[in-house]
């Protein structure tokens, strides 16, 4: 049976404003911020982007500006990931729930082999959070599939943009764990768990850009720096995916209370434990 601690083994990281993964963040943050807007509004013109293709050839892109984009308490950073699949189809969005509910269905009998592949699944997870496996391509490395896209009488047109884009962080799931996992549950949720991994860090990285961009705006307003986000966005998102891997792992109430009670407290989302984390994915516990 694979052991996580030496598959991947992984220490506790930290989210404050010198930790290793903020000026990742930031950067990430900013390339989504300086991407060319001027003519889009959100279902009538708008731009998609390529950010992954993957081995199963689906294709992970970003389609901005999003719906939030539109609201009074406008968040114009905002975007959502698009999956195609290798037979061209639209997959259609997903959320939190809509992925954990798919997930359940096709993890929730596991036995003790199952159990330690979702708790490296978990430790990937908690790795992407964090950002330590992300890396910035060269720029001769960032040739890049732009579209525009134009809603006209309800259907949707497509034509070729730009093909470069400026490096950004890109994430590298690490290759053994991948492996790993992918051999024996090759497909989750409907796509590939390449794909799947992908569409979780674009849903991380867009929480990111929307709760920057009202940290600055509020700091703004009280004419003052912006305080960083620290857990908030992208790290309580991931957090969130993984609090659900251990309800998986340890199937009894106590985790399914810990749960329900975390997003009673936390708008939207519930984010494991430290505590938890060291107990039920071993991270920082060698």
């Amino acid at each position: 049976m694979l052991n996580v601690r030496d598959i991947l083994p992984t220490n506790l990281e930290s989210s404050g404003i010198r930790a290793p993964s903020t000026e990742k963040r930031k950067y990430n943050i900013l390339w989504v911020r300086d991407l060319p807007r001027v003519g889009l509004i959100y279902g009538k013109k708008e731009k998609q982007i390529l950010i992954k293709f993957t081995k199963k050839n689906e294709s992970l892109r970003i389609q901005y500006p999003g719906k939030e984009a539109e609201r009074a308490s406008s968040r114009p950073w905002d975007f959502r990931p698009e999956l195609i699949t290798l037979d061209k189809k639209r997959m259609d969005n997903l959320s939190f729930g809509n992925i954990a509910g798919k997930m359940y269905q096709e993890l929730k009998e596991c036995d003790e082999s199952k159990k330690e592949l979702i708790r490296l699944f978990g430790v990937m997870l908690y790795r992407m959070a964090y950002m330590c496996d992300h890396t910035k391509k060269a720029n001769e490395e960032c040739a890049c599939d732009s579209r525009d896209i134009t809603y006209l009488y309800g259907a949707m047109q497509e034509n070729e943009g730009s093909k470069y884009m400026e490096p950004f962080y890109e994430y590298i799931p690490p290759q053994k764990a991948y492996e790993q996992f992918s051999k024996i549950i090759p497909q989750i949720a409907d796509m590939s768990f390449e794909a799947l991994l992908y569409y979780i860090e674009l849903i991380a990285w867009n929480e990111d850009c929307k709760y920057f961009y009202r940290t600055i705006k509020k700091a703004q307003e009280k004419e003052k720096k912006p305080d960083w986000l620290r857990n908030t966005g992208r790290i309580n998102t991931v957090l969130t995916f993984i609090a659900f891997l251990a309800f998986l792992i340890e199937d009894n109430q106590i985790m399914i209370g810990k749960f329900i009670d975390g997003f009673a407290r936390g708008r939207g989302v519930s984010p494991i434990s430290t505590e938890d984390l060291i107990k039920i994915f071993y991270i920082g516990n060698k």
